[in-house]
């Protein structure tokens, strides 16, 4: 007989169905409200589309519901998780029978369930609104950006709630992870136009957005076939995965915490230097270059513009880090030996920094091509001709000696006044130089008025000008349809509208048309009274949106022949 007694297994739930309807009543007004602005925003606003269609919808609000999500999903983790920068909560809500990974993963589905079932709800009754209308797949669009851009953000507010032991914190590290990998490289560049010349440091602006979620995600394309390019649908699917990965991430720093380290700035060593390091160069740039762009005209020859350039940065850089270091010690009593050692070290890198800039100590700024080194070049020109489409270039490859020896002589002109007066506004020009030994220069040159109008002279040939327009227009006039020619008046503010036009082919083939004729030369540097003419592209006669502008010569024959106008 065996009197040996069997004991009970005891199970270890994920999920503590208790703890998720206290969730639910206890922040019920949150999700309340945000359901009340998701039917608002879905619902009401088909509704009102109606006449327009769902692509319109779609286009008004694709932009929006990444602002919803960037400012909700912190205010969910934030509510759900606080409890873990109170000493109180913390020891009290750890010494029920729930272990850190039944609370954590309980309050993960709860703030996922916080925003999507005001998603699915807002989804379902927009399919009722628009019953009788066509093109639900855009509803099906809006409600998978909807649950990734959320995912992301969300997963990003819960990973800083447990980097940091205190809420301000988190939340200011929420905000700043969002931005602060494209708001550096920025920072960077503009104090490299400020006190260098030539440079010409991330000219894709792609990259740079893509390191902001939040600005890479509402500047999403719209296109007419199928509503969002792919890059951006592979874009918001790769922001959610990794909000996903932050989500294991935090679950990972939850269990290593310890629960003492509440009310601390950072609960990590790590996470405390990686703070410090950031905040401090995102004061010095950011605020040293408000500081001067404010009280010192960047203008001027290097006397007098470098004493109060390195005041500003020296003077921000203290604030950065003892900033840094009053917000981790909870004090200001931060003005120790260690801690002044280490403010006069990033002041020293910064006054290196600044200084072997402005010296040129590398002599990379003064160098330029002879001629005899030169192979070609090829001149990227901005597009500031086309306003609404700042982004498009123009590159023209350029062989001749004459011109070559012209790019060499206005790079040679731009650097000696930049010795002389310093930072200049206006146009800039991009400079690839191609050695003969097979090395590739590049330069940003800025132009004035006088070299300007000795490259204009020689670029403005049939050659140049087709290569120009061939670069610029496609893209220029890419889903435009509807075309409007304004007669320029320049001593009336208003200009007077003339014609319409809306063969997009026919027009593109006459301004090519002109430009190889050599009728229609390039406004790249400068325009003067001959060009009287401006015409404007739409997508349609009613959506005025994303408009390129063209300005055109009173020799531009064929072009305006479109608009039954003869010169």
């Amino acid at each position: 007989m065996n009197w040996e007694v069997k004991a009970m297994l005891s199970g270890t739930s994920l999920f503590s169905p208790v703890l998720f309807r206290k969730n639910l009543v206890r922040f019920a007004p949150l999700w309340a409200i945000f359901l009340i602005l998701m039917l608002l925003a879905g619902p009401v606003s088909v509704l009102y589309n109606q006449a327009y269609g769902l692509s319109s919808y779609f286009s008004e609000y694709r932009f929006a519901l990444v602002l919803y999500s960037f400012f909700y999903a912190p205010l969910c983790a934030g509510l759900l998780f606080r409890y873990l920068h109170h000493t109180r909560s913390a020891y009290m809500l750890h010494a029920f029978p729930l272990n850190r990974s039944t609370q954590f993963v309980t309050n993960i589905v709860s703030g996922l369930c916080f925003a999507f079932v005001p998603f699915l709800l807002q989804f379902v009754l927009n399919l009722l609104a628009s019953v009788h209308m066509s093109g639900q797949i855009y509803l099906w669009r809006v409600l998978a950006l909807e649950v990734l851009s959320f995912t992301f953000f969300f997963g990003l507010a819960v990973f800083c709630m447990h980097l940091s032991g205190n809420s301000i914190i988190s939340v200011l590290s929420y905000f700043v992870l969002n931005f602060v990998f494209w708001a550096v490289p920025s920072l960077f560049r503009a104090l490299l136009e400020l006190v260098s010349f030539g440079f010409d440091l991330w000219r894709n602006e792609r990259i740079l957005t893509a390191l902001a979620p939040v600005v890479q995600m509402a500047s999403i394309t719209l296109d007419e076939a199928t509503g969002i390019a792919l890059s951006d649908w592979t874009v918001f699917f790769i922001y959610g995965l990794l909000g996903c990965g932050l989500l294991g991430v935090s679950w990972l720093l939850y269990r290593a915490r310890h629960l003492e380290q509440a009310g601390e700035a950072m609960v990590f060593r790590w996470a405390r230097y990686a703070f410090v390091a950031v905040f401090t160069v995102f004061c010095t740039l950011g605020l040293g270059l408000l500081l001067t762009e404010l009280f010192a005209a960047p203008v001027g020859s290097w006397r007098e513009t470098l004493p109060p350039l390195l005041a500003f940065f020296l003077l921000a850089s203290f604030l950065g880090w003892f900033g840094a270091q009053m917000m981790l010690g909870r004090t200001v009593r931060v003005f120790k030996k260690k801690q002044i050692l280490g403010w006069l070290g990033i002041a020293a890198a910064a006054v290196a920094l600044i200084c072997g800039l402005r010296f040129d100590v590398l002599g990379t700024q003064r160098y330029v091509p002879e001629q005899a080194e030169l192979e070609s070049a090829t001149l990227i020109l901005n597009t500031n001709n086309y306003t609404g489409s700042s982004n498009l270039q123009a590159e023209l490859d350029v062989t001749d000696p004459a011109v070559l020896s012209t790019v060499t002589e206005v790079h040679r002109d731009a650097y000696e006044v930049f010795l002389a007066e310093g930072m200049q506004y206006g146009y800039d020009m991009t400079v690839h130089y191609h050695l003969r030994s097979g090395r590739t220069v590049t330069r940003k040159i800025p132009i004035d008025s006088a070299p300007a109008a000795k490259l204009n002279a020689l670029l403005n040939k049939p050659e140049y000008a087709t290569q120009y327009y061939k670069a610029i227009l496609p893209k220029a006039f890419e889903q435009k349809n509807y075309f409007e020619l304004y007669r320029i008046i320049r001593d009336d503010k208003t200009d007077q509208l003339l014609r319409v036009c809306s063969d997009r082919d026919a027009l593109q083939t006459a301004i090519l048309q002109d430009a190889a004729e050599g009728k229609l030369p390039i406004p790249i540097f400068y325009m003067d009274d001959d060009f009287n003419w401006q015409l404007t592209a739409f997508v349609s006669r009613e959506n005025y949106s994303n408009s390129a502008n063209l300005w055109l010569p009173v020799t531009a024959k064929h072009t305006l022949k479109q608009f039954a106008i003869e010169p």
